[in-house]
């Protein structure tokens, strides 16, 4: 059903003196469509509405009646900022318009509508993109016109929002000439209020100061009172980057006026900011953090995660201005932790954090920081977003860097069957290793953990990858070798405090023999083919790089054809899920064993070690989920060659 608001009150109307079918499935959809038409107009008596038709549509068990109600609840629910009932209302709807099957597709559209929406409001900015092309297509499929144009509009505020104006731009273009095509003045208004935004951050602010005044005009004709203190709250925004501050302070005491009588504490809340913002362009920064407070008690019921992050930014960076270095870092932490817990952009976050620790670290910064105003932010992000650029450069080099120093598969393991699972966790890590055919039919293995993340521990792999090859090609044996390893090691770089686990492992064809030894890493694995279970090998050695006087065990046990080697990092077994529960040693060894059995008694493509590796890592992934690694991983099998 689309009807304009004036066709759905004459159709409810025609119920008026018909009572008994109050809970009539027709006048249910005139209810549902006429309180969803006026959310934006009048949202007191969309409510009303609303709750009517939900009550009624369970009362005769009316399906669509219930899933419609919710979609438009989730909606009055956005306008009112309370954005987890919002999702969670329009993804139920969605899931029931879902089940109803394409009779019902049109419901399925606005409810997904809501839900981009919400999504992109909290920086779930992904899954918002999914949800608007959805609607998009929907829309188009069952000739939906508004839908079209609303749907280009979603996809214009997201692209915004992750930081691609200029194809913003063009969405919110063609959704203006869509809507203008219809005559639709709810969605000219709307689209011209976010296109002036983007003008404006593009540098054309008069043509964007004239989509503003052209918007709020609409608006004003409609009588639509959320839209008129939306688009006032933008104009102020315009007013204080061009420098004027009464016309800005009276675009906001207006919006404030007209918002009271339809109270949207996003709106409020915002326009809070915006006054704070301006009383620290006039360098009355007491004015501006009680702006900034009022701003933070308005949202406090309300979930808004990007205009937190951006009061508390705000308040971090007025804070600083007046010297208040520790109440500054507090809130530039703040701002940081919201951002990423929404994963938007954190770009504004980490210059406002990098200014607050310098001049935290530094006193002989401050006098220039303390300089820094409205008018010279920009300058300043960009210098330090060209700074983590090349940080960024740096990094991406080091990661290749690091990457070449490991062996090659093909090249160096001879006639065992190899395969490597290696995942940092950022573009570099702590954890290394190395592959070295000592003669045809005999392989040593060596497995290395530096301590801590990061930078400094791929520096430390650096540091042992060079030493290890140094010694690699001498006549001792392992425990010999790492023996020789540690003091090396101690001797020339103790003074780097960094430490380092390892496991070494040589598996000889000709003697049928595995020898291994170890320093301060967990016990590595031996899947025995002929026995049918997987065996621990346990040696003894301290952490390397602690005691250059440390001593090491060498293990010695024959092996045969068929028998699985097993090596990891800690990173394996430590792993964590969202709920923060460990992967654990036990769960671990029990996924080992039974890709081992399952790899020995199935067909011969699903016994490579490649197959191994994937299977037991897939059981990793499926523990994590989706939480992000808090360390290093790293998994080798070697197969001894045999059936």
């Amino acid at each position: 059903m689309d009807l304009s608001i004036p066709e759905l009150e004459a159709g409810l109307a025609a119920f008026a003196d018909r009572p008994a079918d109050a809970a009539n499935p027709e006048r249910l959809d005139y209810l549902n469509q006429l309180a969803w038409e006026i959310a934006l107009q009048d949202p007191a008596r969309s409510r009303v509405l609303c709750k009517e038709a939900l009550a009624l549509s369970r009362r005769v068990n009316h399906t669509a009646g219930i899933a419609s109600a919710l979609r438009t609840m989730a909606y009055g629910a956005l306008l009112r900022t309370r954005l987890k009932r919002a999702i969670d209302l329009s993804n139920r709807s969605r899931e029931i318009f879902a089940e109803l099957g394409p009779a019902h597709e049109y419901g399925y559209a606005t409810a997904t509508d809501v839900a981009s929406n919400c999504y992109n409001f909290v920086g779930s900015y992904d899954r918002a993109l999914e949800l608007a092309i959805e609607y998009n297509e929907v829309a188009r499929r069952i000739g939906f016109t508004r839908g079209e144009g609303w749907s280009l509009y979603n996809l214009g505020q997201i692209y915004v929002s992750i930081g691609d104006l200029i194809q913003g731009r063009d969405s919110f273009t063609a959704s203006y000439n869509h809507f203008t095509e219809m005559g639709y003045d709810t969605g000219r208004s709307r689209v011209l209020m976010m296109l002036a935004g983007v003008l404006d951050r593009l540098g054309d602010s008069a043509t964007a100061r004239e989509q503003m005044e052209l918007s709020y005009s609409i608006a004003s004709e409609m009588g639509t009172p959320l839209l008129m203190a939306s688009t006032l709250a933008e104009l102020g925004r315009l007013h204080i980057a061009e420098g004027n501050s009464a016309e800005a302070r009276e675009c906001y005491r207006r919006c404030l006026e007209i918002n009271s009588q339809t109270p949207n504490k996003s709106i409020i809340a915002d326009t809070q900011l915006n006054l704070g913002q301006l009383a620290v362009q006039q360098g009355d920064y007491a004015s501006a953090m009680q702006s900034f407070e009022s701003a933070l008690v308005t949202l406090k019921k309300s979930n808004a995660p990007p205009l937190l992050g951006r009061i508390h930014q705000a308040m971090s960076e007025a804070c600083a201005a007046t010297g208040e270095y520790r109440q500054a870092y507090h809130h530039a932490r703040e701002a940081q932790s919201i951002n990423e817990q929404v994963r938007i952009r954190e770009s504004d976050v980490k210059l406002s954090t990098l200014q607050i620790r310098l001049k935290v670290e530094s006193a002989e910064k401050e006098a220039e920081l303390n300089r820094l105003r409205y008018e010279e932010k920009a300058a300043a992000e960009a210098r330090l977003t060209e700074t983590l650029n090349v940080l960024s450069e740096d990094l991406e080099l080091a990661r290749r860097v690091q990457r070449s120093l490991l062996p090659d598969l093909a090249r160096d393991t001879g006639e065992f069957d190899v395969a490597v699972y290696f995942e940092p966790m950022i573009q570099i890590g702590g954890d290394i290793y190395d592959l070295y055919a000592i003669r045809p039919g005999c392989l040593r293995i060596f497995l290395a953990d530096a301590t801590g993340h990061g930078v400094q521990a791929a520096l430390t792999t650096m540091v042992i990858k060079t030493e290890y090859e140094r010694l690699r090609t001498e006549p001792l044996s392992l425990a010999e070798l790492l023996g020789e390893l540690n003091r090396s090691y101690c001797g020339r770089f103790a003074s780097l405090g960094a430490f380092f686990s390892c496991a070494i492992i040589e598996v000889d064809l000709a003697a049928g023999e595995l020898r291994a030894a170890s320093g301060g890493h967990p016990e590595q694995l031996l899947y025995s083919q002929t026995e049918g279970a997987l065996e621990t090998l346990t040696t003894r050695g301290a952490m390397m790089g602690a005691f250059p006087g440390s001593r090491f065990s060498e293990l010695r046990r024959p092996v045969g054809p068929g028998d699985c080697l097993v090596m990891f990092s800690d990173g394996i077994e430590e792993a964590r899920n969202l709920a923060g529960d460990f992967y654990t040693s036990e769960r671990m060894l029990q996924s080992i064993e039974q890709v081992c059995q399952d790899a020995t008694n199935s067909a011969a493509s699903t016994k490579s070690a490649d197959s191994i590796v994937s299977a037991i890592m897939a059981d990793v992934h499926q523990f994590r989920e989706s939480a992000d690694a808090r360390d290093d991983l790293s998994l080798i099998v070697a197969r001894i060659p045999g059936p």
